[in-house]
């Protein structure tokens, strides 16, 4: 009876760590699931998942580098929670815990030590920014999670030998691929844990075949609907891209970025894990200290080739790591409770071995227990507060932090979702897109906050002619850009090959001409023309002119978008002594440097004489 009491208890205080272990996470994040961001992607994914759902089409229109799943994911919850960053941050917490409760099962099964899986999880929790990363709206823990399940099914599989397990490993790992395509390495230790200790026959062949088909399977799932131009340019050529200078000193010192992390900041659960690998690795269990060694191995291994390594990929070194001093720790806790039952004496080595491994999980556990919780604070409330009561809410803002405008209520233009130093180290961000993007969403605001806007010179020197008002908030400065007046004149002019004048405003005074042209091409120009804009006199003669590339030399017209209606604005000075008299204003567009005039025509008119479109008689008084 006082067995099963004893049972009774064990279970039941085995079962609450677990519940306190994932509940615990929930209570401490819950009143921070608002705060600032954590790394600059989260604003990435929230701006691109919102955006998708508003009807601007992921890859197309909207700018991500990675598969579909977490935007998908992301949707969903934005559908159920409403759009927020709290909605979004505790779907991930869901995912992540999914995540936590695989790396449980996982030391308990691979060790046979039924703590190990308690034991794993509060080490994963107590390692410095897990638990504030656990909310944090990226691909990492997401990716990391899935792995971990594609893991409980291939050692499922090890146990019961259903080919059921093999499918279900596939389509986990196959997921595990959408949400983070780095973590593709990972298939090595799944296939070596599904595959090593068996015959090479019939039935390994089957396994690898059912892996495989599932593995492609749930990939076309997410593939096809994406695949198209805009995928093939964000997933694959933008993340091979050669990086600039600045990134290129940057991922020339991964090694010492993952030396320094491995060998400093980790350096007791790294030791701990060498002390106890060679008392687990002696039992029966081999097959899954080698598969956590192999993936160990193999992660250092991929994170010091990456291009550059961002710090945040660190964290995939911790789950071999932790697996291994879970088992090692609990068979060395077991070894202790059995010595102490039975008063045997262990040999000197044996028993420097365990208090080695004691002293240092003691160390571990004091300096993860010691290292205070630093939560991501609003650099910029100030400017929040701004954006919320005076812009319009779902208002397209331009801004190098998308998680500051998410926050606010609004949006960026869904070819600025990604504003990374990345991008712009890369070219696949430049002044001109970023004009573009302006005139196609009538932006009004944009927001200079990190720096990274900073890489473009030219946009901050172009923002500042155009802005109407500059407010500074300590490093963030937010400018409200001057509004055009409504289009003065309608037209339906066409220059070859494709450039259309929809219309004009003119402001005449005593001494100037102020004029905007509003320009669209309906096709992408390969060519750099120039915009001429001549005042002509009653015999045809040029009396004041204006040539150059358009929109002031910032946008030229090879850099237009299809479809933009882009604002030309500009202004005629006026000779002091002009005659009095009747003239002519006249507009088109010419090659350069050859100086051949585009073919300029109206639907009314016809071609127009020296195709030079007729804007408006000036009467000079």
């Amino acid at each position: 009876m006082s067995y099963r009491i004893n049972a009774r208890l064990t279970n039941g205080a085995y079962w609450l760590v677990w519940f306190v272990l994932l509940l615990l996470p929930v209570i401490i994040l819950w009143p921070h699931l608002n705060d600032y961001a954590w790394n600059y992607d989260e604003g990435v994914l929230l701006q691109t998942a919102a955006l998708s759902s508003q009807g601007f089409p992921l890859f197309e229109e909207t700018v991500f580098n990675k598969p579909p799943l977490i935007i998908w994911w992301l949707q969903m919850a934005f559908k159920l929670g409403g759009t927020a960053v709290s909605t979004a941050r505790f779907s991930m917490i869901i995912l992540n815990l999914g995540g936590l409760v695989a790396l449980g099962w996982l030391a308990k099964v691979w060790w046979q030590q039924r703590w190990a899986s308690p034991l794993a999880m509060a080490l994963w929790l107590l390692v410095p920014d897990v638990l504030i990363r656990l909310p944090v709206v990226m691909n990492d823990l997401p990716g990391i999670s899935f792995l971990l399940l594609t893991l409980v099914a291939t050692t499922r599989f090890r146990q019961t030998g259903s080919g059921y397990g093999a499918a279900v490993s596939g389509l986990l790992f196959g997921v595990t691929i959408g949400l983070h395509p780095l973590l593709v390495f990972t298939g090595l230790p799944v296939t070596f844990l599904l595959l090593w200790g068996k015959p090479i026959d019939k039935h390994s062949g089957k396994v690898i075949g059912l892996f495989g088909f599932s593995l492609l399977l749930i990939t076309a799932v997410w593939l096809l609907p994406s695949y198209g131009e805009g995928f093939v340019r964000w997933v694959f050529e933008y993340n091979r891209a050669e990086l600039g200078l600045d990134l290129q000193t940057w991922a020339a010192n991964n090694v010492g970025t993952l030396t320094h992390y491995l060998l400093h900041e980790q350096w007791l659960l790294l030791l701990l894990a060498l002390l106890v690998v060679p008392r687990i690795y002696k039992s029966k269990r081999k097959i899954f200290v080698q598969t956590a060694v192999f993936w160990l191995v193999l992660t250092i291994f991929t994170l010091v080739q990456l291009r550059p390594m961002w710090p945040h990929y660190m964290i995939f070194a911790i789950y071999p790591l932790i697996l291994l001093v879970a088992g090692g720790l609990t068979g060395i806790g077991q070894q202790l409770w059995h010595d102490l039952r039975q008063g045997g004496k262990k040999p000197l080595s044996q028993a420097a071995l365990l208090g080695a491994s004691i002293a240092v999980f003691a160390l571990l556990i004091q300096q993860y227990a010691t290292q205070s919780l630093e939560w991501a604070e609003w650099e910029a409330p100030a400017v929040r507060q701004y954006l919320t009561s005076q812009i319009a809410a779902q208002q397209m803002v331009i801004s190098d932090d998308p998680f500051l405008i998410f926050a606010s209520g609004h949006f960026v233009p869904p070819s600025l979702t990604d504003s990374s130093s990345k991008r712009i180290s890369t070219g696949f961000l430049s002044v001109n897109d970023i004009l573009n993007s302006t005139f196609a969403y009538n932006v009004d605001y944009f927001v200079f906050t990190n720096g990274r806007f900073n890489q473009l010179p030219q946009l901050q020197e172009w923002v500042e002619t155009q802005a109407v008002e500059q407010i500074s908030f300590d490093e963030t400065t937010l400018y409200r850009l001057k509004q055009p007046p409504d289009l003065q004149i309608a037209t339906q002019n066409q220059l070859e090959p494709g450039i259309s004048l929809n219309g004009y405003t003119i402001k005449q005074t005593d001494a100037s001409i102020k004029f905007l042209l509003y320009w669209e091409t309906a096709v992408p120009l390969s060519d750099n023309y120039h915009r001429f804009i001549h005042l002509l006199d009653e015999n045809g003669e040029i009396v004041v002119q204006m040539d150059g590339i358009p929109l002031n030399g910032w946008l030229p017209t090879n850099k237009w978008q299809p479809n933009v209606q882009l604002i030309d604005s500009s202004m005629l000075t006026l000779p002091p002594d002009i005659a009095a008299g009747s003239y002519t204003l006249v507009t088109g567009m010419y090659t350069f440097p050859e100086i051949q005039r585009l073919p300029a025509t109206n639907d009314v008119n016809g071609r127009w004489p020296n195709d030079a479109i007729l804007l408006q008689k000036i009467v000079i008084p």
